[in-house]
This record gives C-alpha cells, sequence and structure tokens, in this order.
C-alpha cells in the first residue's frame, strides 16, 4: 500500500509541474523569462507565438520588465521585435544605469521614428551617476559636446571620487569614450560591407551614424 502510494505521488508531480506551466499563455511566460534573463525560455516563448508588444493588465510589455530587472541579453532580444516601445521603457532603461541596456533601447526606439529628448535623457542619466551615459547620448546625438558642462559633470563625479577627479577629467574621458565607440562602429559598418571602402560606402556609413 505504501509503495503503491508513493508511486501515485511521483507520477502526479510532473503533472502538477506542467500544469502549473500551462496555465501561463506564451505572453506570460514570455514577460516572465524576460524578468529572469532566462534567455532559453524566451526564445521558447517567442517561438510559442508570444507577442512583445502584448502588455500584461498593468500596461507593461516584456521589454519593460526586461530593462527594469536589468536583463541585458533579453533587452538585446526584445528590443528590435517590441513596436511599441514608448518613453517608459526608454527611462527605465535609463534607470538600469546600464549603457548597453540604454543603448539598445534607444536604438529601437529611433527605429520607429521616434526621438527622445536631451533634458529628460540628461535628468535620468544623472540619477545614475554612470558617465557611460553621456557617452551612449553622445554617439546617438541626444547630447552635444557643448551640454557637458562643469554643473552638469558634477553630478556623475561619485563621492568617493570627489577631489580626485575633476570635471574637466571626467569631459575627457567622456570625449574618449565616445571616440573609441565611433571607431568601433565604423570599424563593425565596414565589415559589415565586406571590407568595401569605396566612396560611396563610406558616405552611407557616415549617414547612419548621423
Amino acid at each position: 500500500m505504501k509503495n503503491t502510494l508513493l508511486i501515485l505521488i511521483s507520477l502526479a508531480i510532473p503533472s502538477i509541474i506542467v500544469g502549473a506551466d500551462l496555465r501561463l499563455g506564451p505572453t506570460e511566460r514570455l514577460r516572465e523569462a524576460a524578468s529572469t534573463g532566462d534567455i532559453k525560455a524566451l526564445r521558447n516563448a517567442l517561438a510559442t507565438d508570444a507577442d512583445p508588444d502584448d502588455p500584461d493588465r498593468y500596461g507593461n510589455v516584456a521589454l519593460f520588465y526586461a530593462c527594469k530587472w536589468g536583463q541585458g541579453n533579453a533587452v538585446q532580444i526584445l528590443a528590435p521585435l517590441t513596436s511599441t516601445i514608448s518613453m517608459k521603457e526608454v527611462l527605465c532603461a535609463l534607470k538600469s544605469g546600464n549603457a548597453h541596456i540604454v543603448r539598445a533601447t534607444l536604438e529601437a526606439y529611433r527605429e520607429t521614428g521616434k526621438t527622445f529628448e536631451k533634458e529628460p535623457y540628461l535628468a535620468a542619466s544623472s540619477q545614475t551617476e554612470n558617465p557611460k551615459l553621456l557617452v551612449v547620448g553622445l554617439v546617438m546625438g541626444i547630447v552635444h559636446e557643448e551640454d557637458l558642462t562643469p554643473e552638469l559633470l558634477v553630478q556623475f563625479i561619485k563621492e568617493n571620487q570627489s577631489g580626485k577627479k575633476t570635471p574637466e577629467d571626467l569631459r575627457k574621458e567622456i570625449l574618449e569614450g565616445v571616440r573609441i565607440e565611433q571607431s568601433r562602429k565604423r570599424r563593425s559598418s565596414t565589415q559589415h560591407h565586406g571590407g568595401d571602402t569605396s566612396p560611396t560606402k563610406r558616405s552611407s556609413t557616415s549617414d547612419g551614424q548621423d
């Protein structure tokens, strides 16, 4: 009797687990995977017709949760697939303080034909104290070199750096980061075009960076 009971319990466990999974639809599983950064589960959800644009009852899509919880790999996958991307997702990405997440989200936001204003970008970036967000803003044309005032830069100097790093030091560091990013983009574009460096190719590459 005892053995029979154990067998019945062991047979029931997989059914209970599967039943719990089935209670979530593909898009719900997508949002859950976006939150946890489970890329395998995220890809599986997408393969079963999960809709990245479908919001939950709070009005949030999967990309929002990937940004909120700092899941960079999930953001890289979801951002290009989310046609309803809005300022809410970009601000959430900025709040994460992760430059890779911000860049991927902004690029997707720009693809929808929208532009992100400088003022909210700087306000949200300054709260993170991460100067790499200024590099992203400069490369994407949201922020301009003349915006790098001492008053702004001092907000990006952490307390433990105060007295060791001046706003001018940080300005040089940021502009060097921009130079490196632009150089990387040029190399990537050249490789994408099969190493063709003809004037026509250089012109189109330059247009794409502005």
